[in-house]
């Protein structure tokens, strides 16, 4: 499958043609999702899906249409993802990178997580939540 340089189609009832360009990052990201996925589900794709995942895809950024991709094939186990499970995916990828520990963090060590007395036996310690995942 070669990256995708842009996409044209013709709208209904002689309108205009719209041609929808990609940048070079945004070609290669998407290919190697594509390829990606497509070996995972066993699933080929069309030159006409490849041009759907592009329009779908359209306005996401590289780094993050392969981040949704590493999220998916993690977690999704039935069929190929759609363009909009993507996105969807995407969202849940980045809201777990904002909350994951900072791996440098001098009070928890990077486990996201601290002790502290407990609050009704000072002498036993609860383990919570760590400032650095809030």
């Amino acid at each position: 499958m070669e990256p995708l340089g842009s996409v044209s189609f013709q709208k209904p009832k002689k309108e205009k043609k719209i041609t929808v360009k990609f940048s070079r990052e945004f070609s290669v990201a998407l290919k190697h999702s594509l390829d990606l996925l497509s070996a995972a589900f066993r699933q080929p794709f069309t030159d006409l899906g490849v041009q759907a995942y592009a329009i779908g895809l359209d306005g996401v950024k590289p780094d993050h249409i392969l981040l949704a991709t590493k999220y998916l094939l993690k977690t999704h186990r039935e069929f190929m993802p759609s363009p909009a499970q993507l996105r969807e995916a995407l969202k849940i990828a980045l809201e777990q990178i904002e909350q994951a520990p900072t791996p440098a963090c001098e009070v928890c060590g990077g486990t996201g997580f601290k002790m502290q007395a407990h609050p009704d036996n000072p002498e036993n310690n609860l383990a919570v939540r760590c400032e650095c995942r809030k």
